[in-house]
C-alpha cells in the first residue's frame, strides 16, 4: 500500500471540493500564506507524479500571468474516498 501523508490527504480534500490555486490550498490547509508555500508544492509535485492531481493555467482574459489551478484526476477522487474511510475508522477507534 501506498503511503500518504497528512497534508497529501488534505490537499486531496480541498481539492475534491473543486479547483484550487496554491494560495487558496495554503489558506485552507494552514490558514497562512507564506510559511507553507514549498510544503504545499511539494506535496502538490507528490501527488501528481502519482497521477492523483494535476495543474493548468486558467486564462479568464485579464492582463498578466494566469493563476496556476490544481484539480483532483478520477484516479485522485478513487484514492481519497479510501483514504476518507480509513481516517474515520481510526478517528472512531
Amino acid at each position: 500500500m501506498t503511503y500518504y501523508s497528512n497534508t497529501q490527504y488534505e490537499l486531496l480534500k480541498s481539492l475534491s471540493k473543486g479547483d484550487r490555486s496554491r494560495p487558496d490550498l495554503l489558506l485552507e490547509i494552514f490558514g497562512e500564506l507564506e510559511n507553507r508555500r514549498t510544503t504545499i508544492y511539494d506535496n502538490l509535485v507528490v501527488l501528481q507524479s502519482k497521477g492523483l492531481v494535476e495543474k493548468y493555467r486558467k486564462n479568464d482574459g485579464t492582463q498578466g500571468r494566469p493563476p496556476t489551478m490544481w484539480r483532483i484526476k478520477e484516479k485522485g477522487i478513487i484514492i481519497f474516498k479510501e483514504l476518507e474511510s480509513k481516517h474515520e475508522e481510526i478517528r472512531f477507534n
